[in-house]
């Protein structure tokens, strides 16, 4: 599950490298995207697409829609985060895993502050929610992203 969570992430990151390549060729990468191109961080890759998205035609795209999705993508990283980077083991006899890091810079940003010396940090996940997020929203999110990379780089590019 933990791997499925993570493909997902990473196909929807390959995706949103491409439509930012489509949109660095269009003209319609804003702010900072357009500074750093082609060298975006992955932090930043959906921001950038929803800024190109937001300078597009609303009669040729629907615009709320994208921006949710997008949303969406960008608000689930954080789990990918925890699930690719922190050590994760399975609670015995519960539908759950707990997560370890060492890493200060997650730490920080999961919890607000560094760790103490010979302190981790830690999470504890349900399953349940990981399958649910699993199917009710990254595997069409990911098919959606897909068909649109495909349709933007059709109508910017051409090819």
């Amino acid at each position: 599950m933990i791997g499925l969570f993570i493909q997902q992430y990473n196909y929807m990151d390959l995706n949103l490298r491409r439509s930012i390549e489509t949109f660095a060729h269009a003209k319609l990468l804003q702010g900072e995207a357009a500074k750093r191109y082609p060298k975006i961080h992955s932090s930043i890759v959906a921001s950038a697409v929803q800024e190109a998205v937001q300078a597009m035609d609303p009669g040729i795209e629907n615009i709320p829609v994208a921006i949710q999705n997008l949303n969406i993508i960008e608000r689930r990283r954080e789990i990918q985060n925890l699930l690719g980077h922190w050590a994760a083991r399975r609670i015995p006899n519960e539908d759950a895993i707990v997560l370890l890091s060492k890493d200060e810079t997650d730490a920080l940003r999961a919890g607000g502050y560094y760790l103490a010396s010979g302190h981790i940090k830690s999470a504890i996940m349900d399953l349940p929610d990981i399958r649910r997020i699993i199917i009710g929203e990254l595997i069409s999110l990911e098919l959606w992203l897909a068909q649109k990379t495909s349709e933007w780089r059709k109508r910017y590019v051409g090819d």
